[in-house]
């Protein structure tokens, strides 16, 4: 079998040698593009805002402690406090979550803001706590503490035009935890 070169069509052959080479190529592309949005999805989850919730006891009020754990600025933050509980801190967690369903705001990577979800109490000839208008007796705190530790009230929002906040927190939980960020 004798095979004369010059009856080869050399111009098939390279184009159909550089048709698949040119398939290979977009193969190789589209590999590429889904690899590094891949790696982009990876690097935003990785160094996203996140944020942590939290009820401290600090200088005789407990606070609602929201501590942004990622590393970037979260910021439009809204927020609502729902299944409010009726105690004798209900107008000042309703004019708290009066104030962040109006006001959206940022906190940057590592840093905390607290917002106050009980009047703040002082003692009174040693029995005495009072709020802002209000006095209670130091049996009638505990007493409502101790009723009221385990409720949970709910928090929903909003933050980066993106991440949906949806805790549930209780006082004896936030308090006792060791998963707390303080």
């Amino acid at each position: 079998m004798n095979i004369d070169i010059c009856t080869i069509d050399w111009v098939t052959i390279s184009a159909f040698i550089t048709a698949i080479m040119a398939l290979i190529a977009g193969i190789t592309l589209r590999q590429n593009h889904l690899q590094l949005k891949e790696l982009k999805r990876q690097w935003e989850a990785t160094n996203r805002a996140r944020l942590n919730f939290s009820i401290i006891f600090n200088r005789g009020s407990f606070l609602l402690k929201i501590t942004n754990v990622g590393k970037q600025t979260a910021y439009d933050i809204e927020l609502k406090i729902s299944d409010i509980i009726d105690s004798p801190f209900l107008d000042c967690m309703q004019t708290t979550n009066r104030y962040l369903q109006k006001n959206k705001f940022a906190i940057q990577s590592g840093n905390s803001k607290d917002f106050s979800i009980a009047p703040k109490f002082h003692v009174i000839n040693d029995k005495q706590y009072i709020g802002e208008h209000e006095s209670y007796t130091e049996d009638f705190i505990k007493q409502w503490l101790d009723a009221n530790l385990t409720y949970r009230f709910n928090i929903t929002g909003k933050y980066c035009s993106q991440y949906e906040i949806n805790e549930s927190l209780s006082i004896d939980y936030s308090i006792y935890s060791e998963s707390m960020v303080k």
